[in-house]
């Protein structure tokens, strides 16, 4: 298996703060500095929400990770019997986990696993006031698990309106029923996921992703992130990803011990199709 292979998954750009700045196809320019002479309301909310996004990916990545480690565990002993196995267990800080398969891991052999895992297998990950990290989680979700030899594609599916709280902020994120994703795992170190995600806050903020294609590249010191295609919507306001610009020699890098965003650039194209760009002009600015 490949080392991320049930890693947490993060889907969106970790932004806690950056310069932004939008040009209409007359030719406004931006000064090099993060700043623009008219950056209206809609886009400085667009830019500062990167974060958001963020943790609405890793609180699915940890709770469908939390799930595939847990069946990791369970490929030993001679193939028995394959049937649905459901396992509840406890939460770190309180709360509970159901998992929910199609086959029994516990009674089969590492090769017959393997195989399987080949063709296809499904777990439901049912969580209840499930508190770890000090997020609390009520959700459930379908992971539709497929190896493509070492490496893996996840298809997740919410099966209802799942919740994700802050404990710290008390801040909680909403993501509605049937929102979904893929994730895919390209090399060792590398993963591309596509979402269709319909989500909300306790502060009455409205996000959703539409066909968001992302590459994640996880390096020894830094992990990089960039988007290639899809849109974002905020509040109301559609950001589509400008194709034009190839923001893979511009990804956002963040330090992997810091947490720190230290450089990036992205460009998106908006309702009114002004051209606005997200560069990052000092460490999580």
């Amino acid at each position: 298996m490949t080392k991320t292979l049930f890693s947490t998954v993060t889907l969106l750009l970790l932004l806690q703060g950056c310069g932004s700045s939008s040009s209409n196809n007359s030719g406004s320019k931006n000064n090099g500095s993060g700043s623009t002479t008219e950056v209206s309301a809609d886009i400085k909310s667009f830019a500062s929400s990167f974060k958001k996004f963020n943790s609405i990916g890793k609180s699915t990545g940890k709770s469908s990770s939390s799930a595939l480690d847990n069946e990791k565990k369970n490929k030993q002993v001679q193939q028995k019997q394959i049937q649905e196995k459901q396992t509840l267990e406890s939460c770190d800080d309180g709360g509970t986990r159901k998992i929910s398969t199609d086959v029994d891991f516990e009674n089969i052999s590492q090769a017959d696993a393997v195989k399987i895992l080949r063709d296809g297998y499904t777990v439901a990950v049912d969580s209840t006031d499930c508190i770890e990290d000090g997020e609390k989680t009520n959700a459930s979700m379908s992971i539709v698990a497929k190896l493509n030899g070492e490496l893996l594609t996840l298809n997740i599916n919410f099966n209802k309106t799942s919740t994700f709280e802050d404990l710290e902020t008390a801040e909680i994120t909403t993501i509605t029923k049937n929102s979904n994703m893929e994730i895919k795992e390209i090399s060792d170190n590398e993963e591309i996921t596509t979402e269709n995600i319909n989500a909300s806050s306790s502060k009455g903020e409205r996000y959703k992703t539409v066909n968001l294609v992302t590459h994640d590249t996880d390096l020894d010191s830094t992990e990089s992130i960039y988007e290639v295609s899809g849109k974002r919507v905020e509040n109301g306001k559609t950001y589509s990803v400008d194709t034009n610009y190839d923001a893979s020699k511009t990804p956002m890098v963040i330090e992997d011990n810091s947490g720190d965003l230290i450089r990036g650039t992205a460009k998106y194209v908006n309702e009114k199709n002004e051209h606005i760009t997200i560069e990052v002009v000092g460490k999580n600015r």
